[in-house]
């Protein structure tokens, strides 16, 4: 998981993704991260076979992990909805939430 340190986020290593700053970590320091690497799930035959299609669900359905929400962008023509949502992303104004354009109306 990245952390935002300013207003731009730049990801070089995996490592950049698990390994937390002491003084800005989110977490308590008992809790143990494991990181993921979502273009290697196919390859790991455990992971293939559970975390799609049983894992992921169950912690969905516990409410444990909770999807970002959605900001629906459906007004204005479609370059406008794309504009707009460019924008908020550029302008950092954004957090926790997922942007959707609309693409027909």
């Amino acid at each position: 998981m990245p952390i935002k340190k300013s207003g731009t986020l730049t990801v070089k290593e995996v490592s950049d993704f698990t390994d937390l700053p002491e003084d800005n970590a989110p977490f308590a320091r008992t809790v143990k991260l494991y990181g993921v690497r979502t273009f290697m799930v196919l390859q790991d035959p455990f992971l293939r076979d559970n975390l799609a299609p049983k894992i992921i669900p169950s912690l969905l359905e516990t409410g444990i992990v909770k999807p970002n929400k959605l900001r629906l962008i459906d007004h204005g023509s479609f370059k406008e909805r794309v504009v707009e949502g460019l924008d908020l992303l550029r302008n950092n104004k954004v957090s926790g939430e997922k942007v959707v354009i609309k693409v027909s109306m």
